[in-house]
């Protein structure tokens, strides 16, 4: 089963972006994206909802 994390990293890489590229997107650090992307902490609603307006995808699918 895939959670937030897997999914967010595929996505990224899935849209050629590296995590400073992306980082700097999302006005976060590129540790923070690192953390997201390894479980070690989760987004807010609000950086989920920029998550899904940069990636195109429902909410639905970015949470499972």
């Amino acid at each position: 089963m895939i959670n937030l994390s897997h999914r967010l990293r595929n996505l990224r890489l899935e849209h050629h972006l590296s995590q400073k590229q992306l980082a700097k997107q999302m006005n976060v650090s590129v540790s923070t994206i690192s953390a997201y992307e390894t479980g070690r902490c989760n987004p807010s609603c609000a950086v989920l909802i920029r998550f899904i307006r940069i990636f195109h995808v429902s909410a639905d699918f970015l949470l499972g």
